[in-house]
């Protein structure tokens, strides 16, 4: 009971501080119908609407405030970005700050010309990259409306292209897998839209991709977490079959599908890439996607091959944290290829059935 309104109020969705919730609130139970049934107004559903009330803590509003203006003002002094970009990626962890983040148009462009391989060098460009990266996968990671806020300010006649085309520039530019284990993170994030899953695709993403998880750097242990998150994209955007074990199909611009999305001009050979590009394994993972079509096994098969030898390298190691982790997680994504290839009639082994 509210003694200053005389009205019951319950709290409910407390915040959980592992989650980060910030959006618990009161919801007002005085409407619900008292006294017997018998006595109750039967031409009124016996129901009601909770009434939420978001509240947001007064000094998270402030932190965001200024921690967005600050990150306005990191252009003119780039000292100011990282620890404005650390504030927020806090904050994002909350949907309702995620969001915020996300429909913000000019923090957007910010953070896409930060974690673009083309921003200006200076001190600050490869940890404010790094940073950005991880600040906007968080956002829209698991917060559809953040995403789809996120990609609304690109794919326009002013910014052609978005975060997606940088990330993948990074897969073949950047050098350092700390970096690009937080790219794959956004890549994942932003793959939660198929539109941007088959850019992705069509762009020879794949190819690239697989170079960097086959790249050599034994015992490196970046470059072990680095395969470990890439096996995990690949469960999560490509491998898992849906409740109709059926593969995501392409976008159809009649359906407004991509239609606001150019076609990205991307041409491997020209790119000069960090990693020494297998044109085979490049031309097995493209050419399955070259027919409009979305042929998941010939996309896929080539990934039987790189888990298998990884695996195998990584179980000859000896007893290492990251090792271990990126071993249990590309076995997880060598299981679920099976899985998802025995769909099509075939095996990591076998030829594919054509469907």
């Amino acid at each position: 009971m509210n003694l200053a309104t005389g009205v019951k109020e319950a709290k409910l969705n407390e915040p959980d501080p592992d989650e980060g919730s910030h959006a618990a609130g009161l919801v007002i139970i005085d409407d619900v119908p008292h006294g017997p049934p018998e006595l109750q107004d039967q031409s009124k559903p016996q129901h009601y609407t909770p009434h939420r009330h978001p509240q947001f803590d007064a000094s998270e509003s402030s932190l965001f405030a200024s921690s967005v203006d600050d990150l306005k003002a990191s252009p003119a002094h780039p000292s100011t970005a990282l620890p404005a970009l650390a504030s927020l990626e806090d904050l994002a962890h909350s949907h309702p700050w995620g969001l915020s983040l996300a429909r913000d148009s000019s923090i957007l462009h910010i953070l896409f010309q930060f974690i673009s391989p083309a921003a200006s060098k200076s001190q600050y460009s490869l940890a404010n990259r790094s940073a950005a990266a991880l600040l906007l996968a968080t956002a829209i990671h698991n917060n559809p409306a953040a995403l789809i806020a996120a990609l609304s300010h690109f794919y326009n006649d002013e910014w052609p292209t978005g975060p997606l085309e940088a990330v993948i520039l990074a897969l073949a530019h950047e050098q350092l897998p700390s970096v690009l284990t937080r790219m794959v993170f956004l890549l994942s994030a932003l793959c939660q839209d198929e539109t941007q899953l088959w850019k992705f695709i069509d762009a020879g993403g794949l190819g690239l991709l697989a170079q960097v998880f086959d790249a050599e750097s034994a015992g490196n242990d970046g470059q072990d977490r680095l395969r470990g998150k890439i096996a995990n994209f690949m469960v999560d955007r490509l491998f898992q079959l849906d409740d109709t074990n059926s593969e995501p199909s392409p976008p159809n611009p009649k359906d407004g599908g991509g239609q606001h999305e150019p076609e990205l001009d991307m041409d491997l050979e020209k790119i000069d890439s960090w990693v020494m590009i297998n044109e085979n394994l490049v031309s097995s993972i493209e050419g399955a996607s070259e027919t409009g079509s979305f042929e998941v096994a010939g996309i896929l098969k080539p990934w039987c091959l790189l888990f298998e030898e990884s695996f195998r390298k990584l179980s000859d190691r000896g007893v290492n944290t990251e090792s271990d982790r990126a071993r249990e997680n590309i076995k997880n994504a060598h299981v679920a290829l099976e899985k998802k290839l025995d769909f099509y009639g075939c095996g990591c082994s076998e030829e594919c059935e054509s469907r």
